[in-house]
C-alpha cells in the first residue's frame, strides 16, 4: 500500500460502482485517485518520514486527469491540474530530501517489479488478485477470464512466474530490480545545500560502492563517468552549477577525462582541476580536503598528495596485443601500474599480485583494494590476506567499489 499501485485500484474500484457515462466514471477516477494519494504518505512511512506523496501515483493521478480534460469543449475545465501542484510541495517545505531520507532508502529492500500477461481458457482474475496478494508485496491483477495483467511487486521472481505457468502461458514479461533503480536515484539526488558553499569537491566517479564513498566523505555531488563513458564539458558545468558552491574543485579521475575537465574550467572561472588521474588519486585528494579552506590551499594539498599514491588497475583483455614489448592474450589480465603494464595473468588476483611484486611496497605501506561489480568479496579478501602474508609488515584495506570494467583497483601508499 502507499504505491502507484493504491492509486490505480482505488481509481479502478471507484470506476466499477459509478455509473455508465462515461465522462462520469473519469470524473469519479480523477477524484478517488487524489484522495487515494493524499492517503500515501500514511501508508508509507518512508513517504511519512520525506513529506511527500507517492511520485507514481501523482503521475497516475495526472494522466487521468489529462483523460478527463480531454472531453472538455472550448475552453471548459473538467479537470483542475494546476491545482494538483499542492501534491507537490513536500513536508520539508522545499521540495528536496534530507540525506537521512535518502540512506534510509538505501537500508530498505525494494525488490522487483514485475509486469506479465497471463492467457488461458477459464481464468479467475480474482483467485489470482487473491493469490499474489497474499504472496507479492504489492499487487495490482486486471483482466477477464482469458486474458489477466499482472503487476507485483516481489523479492523473488521465481515463485511468481512458476505460479503464472501452472495456469496458463505467460507473456510480455517485463523485470526491473527497484533496489539498483532506488541505489541509482540516491545517488543522483542528494540534497543540495540551503545556503551557499564556499567551496565544493566535485569528483568523477562510476560505481555504487566508489560514490558512496566520495559523497559520504564530504563531496558536494558525484558526476556518473569514467572509463569509456566519459562525461560531456556540458555535463560537468552542469554538475558544478548544482553544487551551488562559489568554488569547485574538480576531480577528473582518469587521464581521458582530464581535458573535458579543463575546458569546463576555462568557460567558469569557478571551476579549478586537480588533474587526478586514477580513482586511488583522486581518494587521496579526497582526503585532504578541507571545506573549511581556500581553493588554492585545498589545490596544493591535493596535488601534493598524489605523487605519494601509486595506482594500479586491472582489467581483462578484449583481444591479442602486444603492450610494451610484452604478449598479451585475448581474455588475460592486466594489471597497470601508474598507466604502464606491469603484469599479465590468468586471473585477476594474479595480475594484481603481480603490480604489487613490480611496484615493491615498502614494510609500512598502505594498500587499498577496492573490487569491481563482477568480483566477489571474498575473492577479495582472499587476496588481501595473501598480499599481507607474501609482504610482511604492509595494512591491506578492502572496500566495495562496484566499478565497471576493472575487476580491482588498487592503491599503494
Amino acid at each position: 500500500e502507499g504505491t502507484m499501485l493504491t492509486v490505480i485500484r482505488v481509481a479502478s474500484e471507484a470506476m466499477q460502482e459509478g455509473n455508465d457515462n462515461v465522462l462520469g466514471l473519469w470524473e469519479t477516477a480523477f477524484l478517488a485517485s487524489q484522495d487515494a494519494l493524499d492517503k500515501t504518505p500514511q501508508q508509507m512511512p518512508l513517504l511519512r518520514e520525506a513529506g511527500v506523496v507517492d511520485a507514481g501515483g501523482l503521475g497516475m493521478v495526472v494522466l487521468i486527469g489529462g483523460a478527463l480534460q480531454s472531453f472538455a469543449t472550448k475552453n471548459a475545465v473538467l479537470a483542475d491540474m494546476p491545482a494538483l501542484a499542492r501534491f507537490q510541495r513536500s513536508g520539508n517545505g522545499n521540495g528536496q530530501f534530507t540525506p537521512g531520507f535518502l540512506e534510509a532508502t538505501l537500508e530498505q529492500e525494494w525488490g522487483f517489479c514485475t509486469q506479465f500477461i497471463i492467457s488461458a481458457k477459464d481464468l479467475d482474475p480474482d483467485a489470482v488478485r487473491a493469490h499474489y496478494q497474499e504472496t507479492a508485496l504489492s499487487t495490482v491483477v486486471v483482466g477477464d477470464g482469458e486474458n489477466i495483467r499482472v503487476h507485483v511487486h516481489v523479492e523473488d521472481t521465481g515463485p511468481a512466474l512458476a505460479y503464472a505457468e501452472t495456469l496458463g502461458a505467460v507473456s510480455e514479461i517485463s523485470i526491473e530490480d527497484m533496489d539498483e533503480q532506488n541505489r541509482d536515484f540516491a545517488g543522483g539526488h542528494r540534497t543540495p545545500p540551503q545556503e551557499e558553499l564556499s567551496l565544493a569537491l566535485l569528483p568523477v566517479v562510476v560505481g555504487q560502492g566508489l560514490t558512496e564513498l566520495f559523497l559520504v566523505s564530504g563531496c558536494a555531488a558525484v558526476i556518473d563517468g569514467g572509463q569509456s563513458m566519459n562525461p560531456s564539458v556540458q555535463q560537468i558545468l552542469d554538475a558544478a552549477q548544482a553544487a551551488g558552491a562559489r568554488d569547485t574543485i574538480l576531480l577528473p579521475n582518469n587521464p581521458n577525462v582530464v581535458l573535458a575537465a579543463e575546458q569546463a574550467a576555462s568557460a567558469e572561472p569557478s571551476i579549478h582541476v586537480v588533474a587526478t588521474k586514477s580513482i586511488p588519486q583522486g581518494v587521496a585528494a579526497l582526503f585532504t580536503f578541507n571545506p573549511e579552506g581556500t581553493w588554492e590551499d585545498n589545490a596544493a594539498a591535493m596535488t601534493s598528495v598524489m605523487v605519494d599514491v601509486s595506482s594500479v588497475e586491472v582489467t581483462q583483455a578484449v583481444r591479442n596485443a602486444c603492450i610494451n614489448g610484452t604478449d598479451v592474450a585475448k581474455g588475460q589480465f592486466l594489471a597497470l601500474l601508474d598507466g604502464d603494464l606491469a603484469s599479465a595473468a590468468e586471473s585477476p588476483e594474479a595480475a594484481l599480485r603481480g603490480a604489487l611484486e613490480a611496484a615493491g611496497p615498502s614494510p609500512d605501506a598502505i594498500v587499498t583494494i577496492y573490487h569491481g561489480e563482477d568480483t566477489p568479496a571474498s575473492d577479495a579478501r582472499s587476496v588481501a590476506q595473501e598480499i599481507e602474508r607474501d609482504f610482511p609488515g604492509i595494512q591491506v584495506d578492502v572496500v566495495e567499489g562496484g566499478q565497471p570494467n576493472y575487476h580491482y583497483l588498487a592503491s599503494i601508499e
